[in-house]
């Protein structure tokens, strides 16, 4: 049987942005220089447009966190944590990617 929270888009909701919370208090109390850029909400239309764009749905929890940052940066701070771009960027950067592995 499947776990209700996994599958309710408003209980992923839930869980995903009170683990932003968590971890924008825990950047803000223990690394208050740490540069973090977190984008403002995308609206659920911007999420559906986006999936439209690319064929398939998002992750239910990476969706969530859209609705919350629709953008994350770090600044280079951390070696290997690639940055997220703006959720509207995310099909055309699939397909410049896709044209970069075709060579």
């Amino acid at each position: 049987m499947e776990n209700p929270e996994q599958t309710d888009p408003a209980a992923v909701h839930r869980t995903v942005a009170a683990a932003w919370q968590c971890i924008e208090r825990e950047l803000a109390v223990r690394f208050p220089r740490f540069e973090a850029r977190l984008g403002g909400p995308a609206a659920p239309g911007e999420v559906a447009a986006c999936e439209r764009a690319l064929g398939f749905p998002l992750p239910a929890d990476f969706a969530a966190s859209c609705l919350v940052h629709r953008s994350v940066a770090f600044g280079g701070w951390i070696e290997g944590m690639e940055s997220h771009d703006d959720l509207a960027e995310l099909p055309a950067n699939r397909d410049a990617q896709v044209e970069l592995d075709d060579y």
